[in-house]
């Protein structure tokens, strides 16, 4: 195993867990984050978060990709399909998850292939609204499971077209 395949491994199991502990602590989580940051505001904090996160990822996943163009048109296609799908979410909160969930898509479509990379995200999103049944003050939500599947399997379409093929 390579250095990058650890580190892609790596991402995706701590993108997992970041999603975990924001569904385990959520409401602190909301109240802390919604203090630092406008919920009216979520646009801009979405936009810096995806060119932040694209950014730093073309330098660690740039042998992976085809080349910074096609890179860098995924990482705008991706941008904007959940820049635009942000709008049709109410709660604020939940429109991190477009965040969280696009980065475990992408970590995924260069990890797996395009099937495995699909049924974990698919797992991920599920995995995360069963932990929520089970705790207080949280609940289990099929509209949940759709944003956050739609989040992580749009991202792996989408950043599937570049990757390099092996």
């Amino acid at each position: 195993m390579n250095q990058k395949s650890i580190l892609l491994g790596t991402l995706i199991v701590s993108n997992a867990l970041i999603i975990f502990l924001v569904s385990i602590n959520g409401r602190l989580f909301e109240s802390v984050f919604f203090n630092l940051i406008n919920p009216e505001d979520m646009h801009i904090f979405m936009g810096f978060s995806f060119i932040l996160g694209f950014s730093s990822l073309w330098f660690i996943l740039k042998g992976e990709a085809k080349n910074f163009k096609s890179f860098f048109y995924a990482s705008l296609i991706c941008f904007l399909v959940m820049y635009v799908s942000q709008s049709f979410i109410g709660k604020p909160v939940e429109k991190v998850h477009l965040i969280l969930f696009s980065f475990f898509g992408l970590f995924c479509a260069y990890y797996y292939d395009i099937r495995k990379a699909i049924v974990i995200s698919l797992s991920m999103s599920l995995a995360d609204e069963i932990l929520q049944f089970f705790l207080p003050d949280r609940y289990f939500g099929w509209g949940d499971v759709i944003v956050n599947s739609f989040a992580s399997v749009m991202t792996v379409l989408i950043f599937q077209l570049t990757k390099k093929d092996k």
